[in-house]
């Protein structure tokens, strides 16, 4: 019965979040602090895809929606390097962090 238990939690948790795509727009929109905002779009050039989790179909009331973190490639203006940009947080006090490619929780950047 142990066994059927864990199973059937690892099954839902599988099928509860996946990975989906989010707009450069959408990932600005989704800083809460407009400096915070202009400041990025001053000093990034953000890829035009980044990745957000989605909740699946186990959850149909709310499946497809999209929940931080969201994460998304981004070039400085000034030097040109690459790093990761996270929002992560909720939607009301949302954080915004500069990370490695490394750091990433999508693995964004690729191998």
């Amino acid at each position: 019965m142990k066994n059927l238990i864990v199973l059937a939690v690892l099954v839902l948790s599988s099928s509860a979040w996946a990975g989906g795509s989010i707009s450069s727009d959408e990932f600005l929109k989704a800083i809460s602090h407009p400096t915070v905002q202009k400041s990025v779009i001053a000093n990034y050039n953000l890829n035009s895809q980044g990745l957000a989790m989605r909740v699946g179909r186990a959850l149909p009331h709310i499946s497809g929606s999209r929940m931080l973190p969201y994460e998304i490639m981004a070039s400085g203006k000034a030097q040109g390097e690459i790093i990761v940009l996270r929002i992560s947080g909720n939607f009301t006090t949302n954080e915004l962090s500069i990370i490695s490619c490394e750091q990433s929780a999508f693995k964004i950047c690729g191998e």
